[in-house]
């Protein structure tokens, strides 16, 4: 004797993703989904199959967002090797390694509160230091290698997991 098919409790929702239509249902089904109650349906909704990580890295990379990502990655390094170009021609030409840090760079588009607070802070010293040293102390090229590599990090672990 063939067992009867498992039968769970489903809302309109449910239907719509299995891609049932609720219109065809039997009037009173239909009438106990327009009331916002479940039906018994005689099929489990499907869930859908978890594609593996290796799979989806694999999917990703041709992923037209992760282009972009590898594009922004390849600006920032030529960006650096701009940099550092112009600072080894000003090395070679007086004899003094410029040296040039990011504050020097985006100084005049920072706000004027910002950098009344970097250059004297009356709270969150221990922020300030961190900052003061990303903006006044760490060599430009750097910055934006490291920039280029927080990028690359967080754009590309967003595009791997959504």
């Amino acid at each position: 004797m063939a067992k009867p098919p498992k039968k769970s409790l489903v809302t309109s929702a449910d239907l719509e993703r299995m891609g049932i239509k609720t219109e065809d249902l039997p009037g009173k089904e239909l009438l106990q989904l327009v009331e916002g109650k479940p039906i018994e349906w005689p099929i489990d909704p499907p869930s859908l199959p978890k594609e593996p990580l290796a799979d989806r890295i694999r999917n990703s990379l041709f992923n037209p967002v992760v282009h972009s990502i590898y594009g922004l990655l390849v600006i920032c390094l030529l960006l650096e090797a701009i940099i550092l170009i112009c600072q080894s021609y000003l090395y070679l030409k007086g004899g003094a390694w410029p040296h040039w840090v990011l504050f020097t760079a985006v100084e005049e588009s920072l706000p004027a509160s910002f950098r009344q607070w970097l250059l004297d802070p009356q709270d969150w010293f221990g922020l300030q230091k961190v900052v003061f040293y990303l903006f006044m102390e760490m060599p430009l090229a750097l910055s934006v290698f490291l920039l280029a590599i927080l990028l690359a990090i967080v754009f590309g672990l967003l595009a791997i997991l959504f």
